[in-house]
């Protein structure tokens, strides 16, 4: 298994290696502490980049009766 630091995660996630650490607190990233450093398994640091992809927009049949923003 592929591991990558805290800061090569921040990189492929595209934010800091500090939001990368607050995800690792809140349970949000699999990580592994490997003395004081904490490594993230690849697989798991490239299905979390896989399921960010961008908001998709709301649908007018989607909105609510009313909401005419798009």
């Amino acid at each position: 298994m592929e591991y990558w630091t805290t800061e090569e995660a921040a990189r492929a996630l595209g934010i800091t290696r500090v939001a990368v650490l607050k995800r690792i607190e809140r349970g949000k990233l699999p990580a592994t502490k490997f003395g004081r450093d904490w490594m993230l398994a690849k697989g798991d640091v490239l299905r979390t980049v896989s399921r960010r992809g961008r908001p998709r927009k709301q649908r007018s049949a989607d909105r609510a009766p009313g909401d005419h923003h798009a």
